[in-house]
């Protein structure tokens, strides 16, 4: 699957404006939701994703193929996500384990480069939907938990457009635990993002020039359709990337070159 989108920021106290214009455009209240997100960082050493407890045999198992042909190659960081729902939030009831809930699993490539004053970005991605037994699934790929927040969003369509308005909500405290918190605090005790990311995205199934010219309409379509409510940046495509970058151990000596062989004719 192959992910064509644009961006645009919106402050907090321009967001109530935002959901009006979006409502407006698509002709919908649109979708609020809360989503838990995980990050699980890869090895340092690609190793691809090959433990997989009879998964390959269920509906998801093509899916996990494929993330495995990704994953042999290059570690990447990944999303578990988990909808939440309002009542969750500064419960004191023991919480149901994430491994029997059904959850996502998320893989992203890196974009493409970005050309010239073009605002979209595309790249590959790889949504794993409704299946349980993520966590263990990703720790026993050689996955370490890194970090945790809360997304909410508002979600719009239109014409094969998803129109998303997100923030994201960090816990308190230490960020820096080593594994998934045991309860979800209060809302109220969540640190907002200053601001919301707007995503314009359209889904094509497979790399063809007829797909890809199809995205990219609807893409600017959608924008003419806003006017000059949002104000759409064009990013490096480095704000995208999810790749392990593995870092030389320190003192490390280079190697050594071998032998120039010279085969040929020399001109």
């Amino acid at each position: 699957m192959l992910e064509y989108f644009l961006t645009a920021f919106v402050p907090n106290d321009k967001v109530d404006m935002a959901r009006g214009v979006l409502q407006g455009v698509c002709a919908m209240a649109g979708t609020h939701q809360f989503k838990r997100v995980l990050y699980y960082r890869g090895p340092d050493r690609p190793d691809g994703f090959k433990k997989l407890k009879g998964v390959e045999r269920t509906p998801n198992g093509r899916f996990f193929a494929e993330l495995q042909r990704y994953l042999a190659k290059q570690s990447f960081i990944l999303r578990v996500e988990y909808p939440l729902r309002e009542q969750e939030f500064g419960s004191v009831a023991q919480p149901e384990p994430l491994d029997k809930r059904h959850g996502a699993l998320r893989w992203t490539d890196l974009p493409d480069p970005v050309l010239g004053d073009v605002l979209h970005i595309h790249r590959k991605t790889l949504t794993i939907s409704h299946q349980d037994n993520l966590i263990s699934l990703v720790e026993q790929n050689a996955h370490t938990f890194k970090a945790e927040c809360v997304e909410e969003s508002y979600i719009y369509c239109l014409d094969n457009v998803e129109y998303g308005l997100t923030r994201t909500l960090h816990f308190p405290g230490d960020s820096a635990a080593g594994s998934p918190r045991g309860t979800i605090p209060p809302i109220s005790d969540l640190q907002p993002s200053p601001f919301w990311t707007l995503h314009l995205k359209v889904l094509v199934p497979e790399a063809t020039p007829e797909l890809s010219n199809l995205a990219v309409d609807l893409l600017m379509s959608a924008k003419r359709s806003l006017g000059t409510c949002f104000d759409f940046k064009q990013l490096d495509r480095r704000v995208f990337d999810t790749r392990v970058q593995v870092t030389p151990a320190r003192n490390a000596m280079p190697q050594p070159l071998g032998a120039v062989v010279t085969i040929g004719k020399q001109v």
